[in-house]
């Protein structure tokens, strides 16, 4: 189905229709659309209110989608912040045990990595295959294409190349310290290349939309700080809701104490208090109320 073109008229016509108001003049709403943000983008996050019998929004307008998409950037950039942080504490200690492990060269692992994937071929490719191309890290394909060590391997492969290899070697290593991240860093992939694509995090962030079996680590932590089973669980089945409470408690539990998860700590308590700044404009949004009343149960509560 092609997807009709808007000029910046018909963009005030799908306001008007829809039932979005608008505290500015036509002449702001444009200008506002071409300098600040953009149609597609703006209206993405309508998604998150019902209409009514006459397929209006109700009690939506263009200042609150626009702090809808304000919220979603700043959220978008601390969660790729957190998420660089976890895949870097993820290859440090990673690598620090197959170190400390004697029986390892690390050059043996690699091998079994690629000869226990369902395409050896693709995957030496994809643990190399990067590097090959950039002229940052060119070298090291060139010097060890034949014969890659892990520590070499980390410093080339993809972050969902390096994913594969921790559930391949949490498989295998059954006295690792890190077996709680099994089945659960593709939620921090997910939020990572989200905020790394700059598309949003915030358009569909209201309503069930998957169900999940959630893996021990979310249950324990999550039924511990919201005893109610029930709304905890429907919160859970949104995708984005997930993948964000399962990056926040893999960064509570795998980050040490130090600077930056100090760092990180005041930039949540800021976006936290952020997200309230207009708080009359979601008054009348419970669903909205309820999923910034999750979070801050989340993280707040001892």
């Amino acid at each position: 189905m092609d997807v009709p073109i808007y000029r910046f008229p018909d963009m005030i016509d799908y306001f008007d229709r829809k039932g979005i108001t608008y505290n500015l003049t036509h002449d702001e709403i444009i200008s506002f659309l071409s300098k600040n943000n953009y149609f597609f983008k703006l209206i993405s996050y309508r998604k998150n209110f019902i209409k009514n019998h006459k397929d209006q929004y109700t009690n939506v307008s263009c200042e609150l989608l626009s702090d809808l998409s304000v919220l979603d950037m700043q959220l978008r950039y601390l969660l790729m912040k957190m998420s660089l942080d976890l895949e870097h504490r993820i290859k440090t200690v990673i690598l620090a045990e197959i170190t400390e492990n004697l029986n390892e060269d690390g050059y043996s692992i690699m091998g079994q990595f690629i000869s226990t994937s369902k395409n050896p071929t693709k995957r030496k490719k994809d643990i190399l295959g990067y590097s090959k191309y950039s002229k940052y890290s060119s070298s090291l394909y060139e010097k060890y294409k034949t014969h890659t060590s892990v520590w070499v391997a980390f410093e080339t492969m993809s972050f969902g190349t390096l994913i594969d290899f921790i559930e391949f070697y949490l498989k295998y290593n059954t006295e690792s310290s890190y077996h709680y991240l099994s089945n659960n860093l593709y939620a921090v992939k997910n939020i990572r290349n989200t905020a790394a694509h700059s598309s949003s995090l915030l358009n569909d962030i209201v309503g069930s939309k998957e169900k999940f079996n959630n893996t021990q680590l979310v249950t324990e932590y999550v039924y511990k700080k919201i005893p109610n089973k029930t709304s905890a669980k429907r919160k859970l089945n949104n995708l984005r809701i997930y993948d964000m409470t399962v990056i926040y408690i893999i960064y509570e539990r795998l980050m040490p104490k130090g600077r930056t998860k100090m760092e990180r700590k005041k930039e949540i308590y800021k976006f936290l208090v952020r997200a309230r700044k207009e708080n009359n404009l979601y008054i009348k949004h419970n669903q909205l109320n309820s999923i910034y009343a999750f979070f801050c149960k989340l993280i707040l509560l001892k």
